[in-house]
């Protein structure tokens, strides 16, 4: 089907993603020094921090008392759609593994997942 196609696409362009950020990041450096990427290597690490308390402090919170599920378990069975979210920062390009991940770890039907989850990648684009 056409969503298949596009998903498969969309895979291949993320499987490449990590090479032209590197490319760019390797020109940069190589112009300016690798002192211009210390600031920012300060900022992703507060950034990765505040992200993975958040997620263990509220996200966990509301997975068991509104949801009632193990939170361990929930991003144990999430963990590849976390990751991948994180790498690439984008809805569109994490939304074949979150729905790999909804359907085979986390018990989720196809078509719950294959509703909600793309609606609410796109409900989620604030102002992209």
């Amino acid at each position: 089907s056409f969503a298949e196609a596009m998903y498969k696409l969309t895979g291949l362009v993320m499987a490449f993603a990590p090479f032209g950020v590197f490319g760019l990041i390797a020109h940069v450096s190589g112009q300016y020094g690798l002192e211009i990427l210390l600031p920012l290597a300060k900022l992703i690490g507060v950034v990765y921090l505040a992200s993975i308390l958040h997620v263990l402090v509220i996200y966990s919170g509301f997975i068991s008392l509104m949801g009632r599920l193990n939170p361990v378990r929930y991003l144990k069975g999430s963990l590849d759609a976390i990751v991948v979210a994180f790498s690439s920062a984008s809805s569109a390009g994490t939304l074949p593994v979150s729905i790999r991940c909804a359907q085979k770890n986390l018990g989720v039907s196809e078509g719950v997942s294959g509703f909600v989850l793309p609606v609410g990648a796109t409900i989620n684009m604030d102002g992209t």
